[in-house]
């Protein structure tokens, strides 16, 4: 099993001509859920782009570093995955069903 965590506040690289002018589209990354031989399930977090593990309460960020409680400094593995634009799916597969 995996988990896929998500940060709304990422910044689109290419909306503006500097990123810090440009809008927000989010970015995620995907995980493997075990570390040290224990499974997590995952939650959203109080803040936006953080996720708390029901096991132990520890709070993660969308590079899969816990950033507090019992497992802070640990990381998930990450898993190959492609965060893409609709548009370069769309580019390539013609068929392709959108929902949002």
């Amino acid at each position: 099993p995996v988990v896929v965590l998500f940060d709304p506040a990422v910044k689109s690289a290419l909306d503006a001509a500097e990123i810090a002018g440009s809008r927000e589209v989010g970015a995620a990354a995907v995980f493997e859920r075990e570390v040290d031989s224990r499974e997590l399930s995952f939650e959203p977090g109080d803040e936006p782009g953080t996720a708390r593990d029901r096991e132990t309460g520890s709070i993660w960020d969308t590079t899969g570093r816990a950033l507090s409680g019992p497992l802070e400094g640990k990381r998930l593995v990450q898993v190959a995955s492609d965060d893409q634009f609709w548009f370069a799916l769309a580019a390539f597969i013609q068929d392709v069903d959108i929902r949002g």
